[in-house]
């Protein structure tokens, strides 16, 4: 549709949205695949299981990829091996918090999703309805309990993994069971790196 002006709504903004689309739709995604595939035989799972593990580190590492080659002449060997090795350590940090939030990530886009399609299909109703950063942030409870709560979902998910992979095959649970224990610890580990520095 074109803006109030007239105008149709530029190629860049076109590509912004329908980013966005895509970055909503990578956690369920994500999630599932590695629910089905987890039910196929141990060769299959691995497949899948690296596959979405690739999705997630590939642009994580592309940072330290392209900072592992100096810009500018005069730095030295250490301080660049040391800003190289500061950005793998982010990269690293990066996709250990990936995997392990994915399943609270995969509910809440889920919800989102299902919520927009909803309000804007069915029932026409609280189309505007929004909380601000702000809000959101002065509007939680930062304690052990009220993150168990908060990301109760994913704990969930997480038992309902262990449930569908123990009913399907025994072989594959060396490879969903690391997923299946992280998911179900994501909301302490949510709370351990949301308080403030000692």
């Amino acid at each position: 549709a074109p803006d109030p002006s007239g105008a149709p709504i530029p190629l860049i903004g076109r590509w912004k949205m329908l980013d966005n689309l895509r970055r909503t739709l990578f956690a369920p995604a994500a999630f599932l695949t590695l629910i089905a595939g987890w039910t196929l035989p141990f060769a299959a799972a691995s497949i899948w299981t690296t596959f979405v593990l690739a999705c997630i580190a590939i642009p994580a590492l592309l940072q330290v990829l392209i900072s592992a080659i100096p810009r500018r002449r005069g730095i030295s060997n250490r301080s660049h091996a040391r800003a190289v090795g500061t950005d793998l350590m982010l990269a690293a940090s990066h996709i250990g918090l990936t995997v392990t939030l994915l399943a609270h990530q995969a509910w809440l886009m889920t919800d989102a999703i299902v919520r927009t399609l909803t309000r804007v299909y069915v029932t026409r109703r609280k189309l505007l309805e929004w909380v601000t950063a702000a809000q959101a942030k002065s509007g939680f409870d930062l304690s052990l309990r009220s993150s168990y709560r908060r990301m109760s979902a994913a704990v969930a998910l997480a038992f309902a993994a262990v449930i569908l992979v123990a009913f399907q095959s025994w072989e594959v649970w060396p490879i969903a069971a690391p997923f299946a224990l992280v998911w179900a610890l994501s909301p302490k580990i949510a709370y351990l790196i949301s308080l403030p520095p000692a």
